[in-house]
């Protein structure tokens, strides 16, 4: 065989061409369903189909007769279909008869004690299937009963979730509020330690420190920044005095309370502090001086307790030729005075 596209030989038994792989289609050269066709059309037209010619009498004779032969056959069909019919009507007698015997047969006791005792087996058996049922609605009234309490059961136990999740919620929050408060503290803490080391007293504090530790010029630094921040203050002043008594230089440390009172004229704590350097320093003399030099009635006031007033005498101030008896008397506590002997020697 060769191919139809190419050309080529194609082997028997092969259904592709092996040189452009075509597809061979094998049609056979017969077909005898064709021939069976062609017979069943052909005979029903002889069947039924005569060919009519016009010849004659002769030929309209045998075409009546033709005719008349097929009138017998039809009437001869239809004889079979009356002989058909009666047939069937006596098989339905003997279905009748049948019927009645059905009927005789259910009319006999026996069956129809039978019957009541299939019937009373029924009935028991309807009886068991009522009990049964009656265990099948409580076995449901059980399961309903069972299927509440789970469902009461699961509603609980979501109440119980939800009362676990809430508290889990609110400590929590708890733990939240304390981290923030706890952090907040100690920003406060933080702000108020930077902010008291930049205060007036912190810086005070400071220069105590490194004057404790015999840093001198630091605590100088400290004190004179102390001033500048608030000279009013007679903290600064003290520390710095301290320094050049710690230096055994008393005269340094007066001056800066005498510099700073003569800038500051109406300052009682300033006054303050001097008196009380003059008392630590046994130089009790100097506190009357200072007060001498002031003229601010408001730091009298507040200072009254150092200020002591002259004693009153006795004697009337005079000269006296024979020797007299004089007395002292002071609201203070202590009199301190001086007696001078003036004489004349030969």
């Amino acid at each position: 065989m060769k191919c139809t596209r190419c050309g080529a030989y194609i082997p028997d038994g092969e259904l592709h061409c092996r040189e452009c792989g075509f597809e061979i289609q094998i049609v056979p050269d017969y077909n005898p369903l064709e021939d069976v066709l062609t017979k069943e059309v052909k005979g029903s037209i002889d069947s039924y189909t005569r060919p009519i010619r016009v010849d004659g009498e002769d030929h309209y004779r045998a075409a009546r007769a033709v005719g008349n032969t097929n009138e017998e056959r039809r009437s001869g069909e239809n004889g079979n279909m009356y002989r058909t019919s009666a047939d069937m009507r006596r098989a339905s007698g003997d279905m009748y008869r049948t019927s009645a015997d059905m009927r005789r047969a259910s009319g006999d006791y026996r069956t129809s004690t039978d019957m009541r005792r299939a019937s009373g087996d029924m009935r028991r058996a309807g009886g068991e299937s009522s009990r049964t049922n009656a265990d099948r609605r409580r076995t449901s009234g059980d399961m309903y009963r069972t299927s509440t309490d789970m469902r009461r059961r699961t509603s609980e136990e979501k109440k119980r979730q939800q009362i676990a999740r809430k508290k889990q919620i609110m400590k929590r929050k708890r733990q939240r509020r304390r981290q923030v408060i706890f952090v907040l503290l100690l920003l406060l803490i933080a702000i108020g330690a930077v902010g008291y080391q930049n205060s007036y007293m912190g810086i005070v504090r400071s220069g105590q420190k490194a004057l404790n530790n015999m840093e001198y010029s630091k605590a100088e630094s400290k004190f004179n920044r102390a001033i500048h921040k608030n000279e009013r203050r007679p903290e600064a002043y003290t520390g710095l005095a301290s320094i050049y008594i710690k230096q055994e230089d008393l005269v340094g440390a007066e001056t800066v309370f005498l510099t700073a009172i003569e800038a500051q004229p109406a300052n009682a704590d300033l006054y303050e502090a001097a008196i009380q350097f003059y008392i630590d320093t046994k130089q009790m003399d100097k506190i009357s001086a200072l007060l001498d030099r002031c003229d601010e009635e408001e730091v009298f006031e507040q200072l009254k307790d150092y200020v002591s007033n002259a004693p009153e005498f006795s004697l009337d101030e005079g000269t006296y030729e024979e020797v007299q008896q004089v007395s002292l008397s002071s609201a203070g506590e202590t009199i301190y005075f001086i007696i001078r002997f003036l004489g004349c020697f030969f």
